[in-house]
């Protein structure tokens, strides 16, 4: 298969955002338009080396195959507040067939979609986001590779031979941003193309049957895919990996990791290449990528490696602040342990959190929770990563990734829309000047318009692919003392605070508050403020009440990302734990919170697909 070809079909294979669509474009075409055989066309600049041109315009016309809305999205659209006032509607209705004639041309302008619908410029703005995307992270690359260069070849070396990975574009909120900014970056000359890695393994991660029967390609028996299945590892079998890896150019990385990548500080128990020299040990049918971490290792039988290392290693980054701690326990993450200290107060953590050094730009943050979840890992999977040392690992998985049925990526956009569609119900002096400032938000680059989209997502009840987190004591043990209850009838939300005889006997179940720091440069980028949609009338207060931040990216192949910025865990002692916080401080009312008002809103529009996610703390008036 040629390279083109690859890339069509990786991008072919990428949800087309229907929901994507821009209200107010799509209303003035109708209005301008308004025949009954519309065309209408988008032209995306192919502004690359002319060896990678075909290889992007492969890409969106991978992409783009998939723009023929459906009826319920059409349907939707056609009675929305902008449309149905206008009445447009009902003509976007009856101009709009069921599979409209495309065509896709590339020319000296770049790559020209037109269509028989008013499709291709309804969704220009999300398009030329995406374009951006290839531009800003192509940009970052050559900037990357420029500086570098410069100062290696001031020093006396040759800048040639300098490779650079893609490291962030997973960080961006939706699958489609993830694609295309893995791609700009790769045409800029990153040695990895980061978004293989999710696609070579989204499949597997969400059907056990495909991933099992990858597995056993890859030469294991039944019994033992099963138990990789269920400890977190997928199977990448060579025919899918060969391709990726030849129209990546490199060999050797895998999404963003090495394959088999080690630590200095805590090598494996078996050397890996003394091992994979000995081609009776293993099959070398592909690889095995733990979804928690995203890291891919070559095909190996089942046997005491540890992979990750063979020893209980605490980060250097805090070893005075270790030295003085009263430790009972470990627990595990990849590489590194961190300790589990047993307080009694609020105020002992306290003591305890003003030791920790700060090591980044990032503040001290913290996640409470009524107990501690752990990586339910099959025994001989365990000895695979981590041999006879800690294998405890915490579980800080996303609800996204934890519900196998869900989509995020769809909801991402339909939740978008509908905050836009409320723009149109506001103050009729401001909806022009609104609407435009959400056009240019929707395609920037920068992507503050989707992020903000997102953490109303989470701290609203919607599962996403980010934690909830809080700069606060407080607010930590708050959410770690009070538990989560929803009423059978009525299904009122609320919180129950525990009292000492609450706790369980054993103290593994006991409240925990996670204290982290993004420490790494990998992970700082991933703790977010709480974007506002205050400058379109949507604020949203229970945020800044939690003193909250959004911890983004652990999704697909890294789902247990915040796990790499644990400092330590405070395990709560049976107590009275006094805090600032209540219940009222931390969850304002609809009257006080528009963003509360609008995901409630958008709850009864979506009841069952959606809206059962989102949870009312408060009785309707």
């Amino acid at each position: 298969m040629s390279v083109d070809k690859i890339f069509y079909e990786v991008f072919k294979d990428l949800p087309f955002p229907y929901f994507a669509v821009d209200l107010g474009r799509l209303n003035k075409v109708i209005a301008r338009e308004n025949a009954i055989s519309p065309r209408t066309h988008v032209v995306l600049p192919l502004d690359v080396a002319s060896e990678k041109r075909s290889v992007l315009a492969a890409s969106w016309s991978g992409l783009l195959s998939n723009g023929n809305v459906p009826h319920p999205v059409l349907s939707a659209l056609a009675t929305s507040a902008p449309l149905n006032k206008s009445g447009n509607g009902r003509i976007l209705l009856r101009n709009t067939g069921v599979n409209p004639r495309s065509s896709l041309q590339v020319g000296s302008q770049g790559i020209r979609w037109e269509q028989e619908s008013y499709w291709p410029i309804a969704f220009s703005t999300v398009l030329s986001q995406f374009y951006m995307l290839v531009g800003l992270n192509f940009l970052a690359i050559a900037k990357q590779r420029e500086e570098t260069g410069a100062r290696l070849q001031a020093k006396g070396f040759d800048p040639s031979n300098i490779k650079f990975r893609s490291e962030f574009p997973r960080l961006l909120p939706t699958r489609q941003q993830f694609a295309f900014a893995s791609l700009g970056a790769w045409l800029a000359g990153a040695e990895n193309l980061q978004y293989f890695g999710y696609y070579a393994t989204i499949r597997q991660i969400h059907h056990q049957e495909l991933n099992c029967k990858y597995l056993a390609r890859m030469g294991f028996d039944d019994e033992t895919a099963k138990a990789m299945d269920s400890s977190g590892l997928i199977g990448v079998p060579s025919n899918l990996l060969a391709p990726l890896l030849e129209a990546q150019g490199d060999s050797n990385l895998f999404g963003s990791l090495p394959i088999d990548e080690q630590n200095s500080a805590n090598p494996p128990a078996i050397d890996p290449l003394r091992y994979l020299q000995d081609e009776s040990k293993t099959a070398m049918q592909g690889v095995l990528v733990d979804k928690y971490y995203r890291a891919p290792f070559w095909t190996r039988t089942l046997a005491p490696h540890g992979l990750y290392g063979a020893k209980n290693l605490l980060r250097d980054h805090y070893s005075d602040f270790y030295a003085g701690l009263p430790i009972r326990e470990l627990i595990r993450c990849k590489h590194y342990c961190a300790p589990v200290i047993e307080v009694s107060s609020l105020d002992e953590i306290q003591q305890y959190v003003a030791q920790i050094p700060i090591l980044s730009a990032t503040e001290i943050f913290f996640r409470g929770q009524t107990a501690m979840h752990t990586l339910r890992r099959d025994g001989a999977v365990k000895q695979l990563l981590f041999a006879e040392s800690c294998s405890v690992e915490p579980s800080l998985t996303t609800s996204a990734s934890r519900d196998l049925t869900y989509d995020y990526d769809v909801l991402h956009f339909a939740l978008r829309q509908f905050a836009e569609r409320s723009l149109y119900d506001g103050d009729r002096k401001l909806i022009a000047e609104r609407t435009e400032r959400w056009r240019d938000q929707s395609a920037s680059p920068t992507c503050r318009l989707d992020y903000a989209i997102m953490a109303l997502s989470q701290h609203y009840g919607l599962p996403s692919h980010g934690l909830d987190v809080t700069t606060s004591e407080d607010v930590a043990v708050w959410f770690a003392t009070n538990r989560f209850y929803k009423e059978q009838v009525g299904g009122i939300s609320g919180y129950n605070m525990m009292c000492s005889s609450d706790w369980a006997e054993d103290p593994n179940r006991w409240p925990v508050v996670f204290a982290c720091q993004a420490v790494t440069n990998s992970i700082e980028p991933s703790l977010q403020n709480c974007e506002e949609l205050e400058d379109f009338g949507i604020l949203a207060a229970r945020p800044e009440r939690q003193h909250a931040k959004f911890f983004h990216g652990g999704h697909s192949d890294h789902q247990n990302r915040l796990a790499e910025a644990v400092v330590c865990v405070f395990r709560l002692r049976p107590n009275t734990y006094e805090t600032q916080s209540t219940f009222t401080s931390l969850f304002p009312s609809p009257a006080e919170d528009a963003a509360y008002k609008l995901m409630l809103d958008f709850a009864e529009e979506h009841p069952t697909s959606w809206g059962r996610y989102i949870n009312r703390f408060h009785a309707k008036t």
